[in-house]
């Protein structure tokens, strides 16, 4: 595996994946984030969900304290920007990364969720694309269907 993709440095990002209590991927393709939190709530379990963009670090504690009232804000939230595709990230082992550590925290039992997340991000990648094909709101075609 190298050691920087994109300006992102791996090893950094795989001892980030093991150790951070609070992680949110930041994907390049779509708005949605993957947040990771791996403090166990009252149900004895991790965060671990799709969440949209916030503009400010202060709105991410602010719905982290709403989601997980029950659990103290944590003393810092890591925000990793993933360059590349979903597809990309599987490649270089690092969702099995992720996937390890929510199996560790949460046990047998996350591995639906993971399931879940994995089918989801596919499909928003998914959407992404068709909408840059389209030229939908946001993005521009190189070309325009004779009419």
């Amino acid at each position: 595996m190298s050691e920087d993709l994109d300006g992102l440095n791996l090893s950094e990002l795989i001892d980030a994946i093991a150790q951070e209590e609070v992680l949110i991927v930041r994907f390049q393709n779509f708005e949605e984030r993957l947040l990771l939190d791996m403090r166990l709530g009252g149900d004895d379990q991790p965060l671990v969900r799709m969440v949209g963009p916030v503009s400010s670090a202060e709105q991410r504690y602010t719905e982290l304290r709403q989601i997980r009232p029950e659990v103290a804000p944590p003393e810092r939230i890591m925000v990793v920007p993933w360059p590349r595709s979903f597809n990309e990230m599987q490649r270089l082992g690092l969702w099995g990364n992720i996937s390890s550590r929510i199996m560790t925290v949460a046990g047998d039992s996350a591995r639906q969720l993971i399931g879940e997340l994995e089918t989801e991000i596919e499909r928003l990648e998914v959407v992404e694309l068709a909408a840059i094909i389209r030229g939908d709101v946001g993005y521009e075609t190189l070309w325009e269907r004779d009419r």
